[in-house]
């Protein structure tokens, strides 16, 4: 990792100021915590500074007695590794290690949360490795804990977001999909907004890199509304920024252009600078992609902010191969060859710049430099062959067969088209790929919708069932209570059953009125509070009333009374039919 002097000092100074707060710490878990901190400033240090931070670290561990904080801090200080890449690929040994010995703890003391939290970590490690069927299996065996662990959504989120991560470096679309419709639907039940929108987001990438551009929208769409209502206009230009950049991609140029008006507009009502230079860059791409280069070169010189920025991210260049296409148009050819020789000097030739390489590449080309812009052609051919940029390397032959063809080389001509026509098939098949995707994964939706209704059936049935089974043991404790009424019972027990019998019989009425009044306040607390408050001072006097009216009648031996007539007047018709 390469950082300015500057940084370097600051990180330094940053890095000494906790670790001398650690030293002077007394507390053995204060002083981790800041020891831990110092692993993200030591990283951009060298190996002993690093190693120093991690040496301190498990020393104090190892003198902790408790295995379970023991666990959690070798987990920390394992997420703290993996944290930085840079660091990680330094220190890949110790993270392993460090992060199996949380593991062990825990499993061995039987902390099932901690176990899970370390398995987790030691996945991310896989993940890192790019051990996706080690770190599948490892997380679908260890998934078994969570039975075994109450209330765990939370843990059981985190296990789908990882299934999710897996299956979708694996290129399993649909169990990936499948994974992040499920943390989806833990983040509902938790009511978590954090955990919502990052599934919300995953979704929308995952649709994108299917080409599923309408669905795509939609969740933005969704989002976008859901942050006007809340009044969040930061999010409002990132979700109109989003929509922007789909309708780039879909080459809609001009409602790509209105939406970047849009979310301007906002950004500058609320002075947002980041989202405001997010905007202008996307600006200037939207007119170099249409070739309006004096436009885009007016959107850079007009702004000495922005031409700033630029030189600190390293792209102040592009306003010079701007220039270059400027004078060109213009007719002076010698001023733009002059600038374009210049330029080539001074753009660095890092591997980390190759955003420069096809302004130059289609520059060079456009001076008539046809070596040139072959050679830079092949060079990004190169980059792109290693993470499989099918859509840039049919790209780069079609400007090869057309390059190669001006230059008079037909044989090299005929090969590159040769090239482009494999790339074209390639991007045909992982289109057709891509629809059987959409399509398994519309067969998966209509799947999970059923299963969804088949469940929500069962818990109707279920409920049904257990409203009947309540209502019979109502019914049933008012035949007893009569019955007791009919015979010589204890008035104690009477009034012991009557109380009890009306208590079900009001609590079941309050039961059912429950769901009613959810359903018509959609869950509002003062709302819900107004409703019972109502229900319950007409339920409570009339409960005590009848309650009092049917307890005295059957306690005043009326019953008793008749059942006794009734018993003499059947004994009486007994004996006439038998003379």
């Amino acid at each position: 990792m390469r950082i300015q002097s500057q940084d370097l000092e600051k990180y330094t100074n940053q890095l000494d100021s906790i670790e001398n707060l650690a030293t002077k710490e007394t507390d053995q878990e204060k002083k981790l915590d800041l020891y831990i901190q110092t692993i993200y400033y030591a990283v951009f240090m060298d190996d002993k500074h690093l190693h120093n931070s991690i040496n301190h670290c498990t020393e104090i561990i190892d003198e902790i007695n408790d295995p379970l904080k023991k666990s959690k801090y070798l987990r920390i200080l394992g997420g703290a590794i993996l944290n930085d890449k840079s660091s990680f690929d330094r220190l890949k040994p110790q993270a392993e290690s460090i992060i199996t010995k949380s593991y062990a703890i825990a499993k061995e003391n039987e902390y099932k949360i901690e176990q899970f939290k370390s398995a987790l970590q030691y996945i991310r490690f896989l993940r890192t490795e790019t051990k996706l069927d080690e770190a599948l299996s490892f997380l679908q065996k260890e998934e078994q804990i969570l039975k075994e662990i109450p209330d765990s959504d939370s843990l059981s989120y985190s296990c789908a977001m990882n299934k999710f991560l897996i299956y979708e470096e694996k290129h399993h679309i649909v169990s990936a999909y499948r994974e992040l419709i499920l943390a989806g639907e833990i983040a509902d039940r938790l009511q978590n907004k954090e955990k919502q929108q990052r599934v919300e987001e995953k979704l929308k990438n995952l649709f994108l890199k299917l080409e599923q551009y309408e669905k795509a929208r939609q969740i933005i769409l969704k989002n976008h509304n859901e942050y006007k209502k809340s009044g969040n206009v930061s999010k409002q230009i990132d979700c109109i920024i989003d929509l922007a950049k789909i309708y780039f991609h879909e080459k809609n140029y001009d409602l790509a252009a209105k939406k970047l008006d849009d979310a301007k507009y906002l950004s500058d009502s609320i002075s947002q600078s980041n989202s405001q230079i997010d905007i202008k860059v996307l600006s200037v791409q939207l007119l170099y992609e249409q070739k309006k280069y004096k436009e885009a070169l007016e959107l850079f010189t007009k702004d000495s902010s922005f031409l700033t920025l630029l030189k600190l991210t390293k792209q102040d260049k592009y306003v010079d191969i701007i220039k270059i296409h400027v004078d060109f148009l213009n007719g002076e050819k010698e001023s733009a060859l002059s600038q374009y020789r210049k330029l080539i000097k001074e753009i660095p030739q890092e591997a980390n710049l190759i955003h420069y390489k096809e302004s130059l590449m289609e520059t060079a080309s456009l001076l008539g430099l046809n070596n040139e812009s072959i050679a830079i052609a092949n060079d990004l051919i190169q980059h792109y062959e290693k993470y499989n940029e099918y859509e840039k390397l049919k790209s780069l032959h079609q400007f090869l067969d057309t390059t190669y063809y001006k230059a008079n080389d037909f044989k090299n001509a005929y090969l590159a088209k040769e090239k482009y026509g494999f790339y074209d098939k390639k991007l045909k098949d992982l289109s057709k790929e891509n629809e059987l995707y959409a399509l398994e994964i519309e067969a998966a939706n209509k799947k999970m919708e059923k299963e969804k209704i088949e469940a929500a059936e069962k818990i109707i049935k279920r409920n049904n069932i257990q409203y009947t089974g309540i209502s019979l043991a109502i019914f049933t404790l008012f035949v007893i209570l009569l019955l007791f009424g009919a015979f010589k019972v204890s008035e104690t027990m009477i009034r012991t059953l009557g109380f009890f019998t009306f208590i079900f019989f009001f609590e079941f009425i309050i039961l059912i009125a429950d769901h009613w009044i959810h359903d018509i306040t959609h869950g509002e607390p003062w709302k819900i509070m107004a409703f019972k408050i109502v229900l319950i001072s007409i339920l409570m006097p009339f409960h005590h009333w009848i309650e009092h009216k049917v307890i005295s009648f059957l306690t005043s031996h009326n019953l008793i009374l008749r059942s006794d007539i009734f018993t003499k007047l059947f004994r009486k018709t007994e004996k006439l039919s038998t003379s």
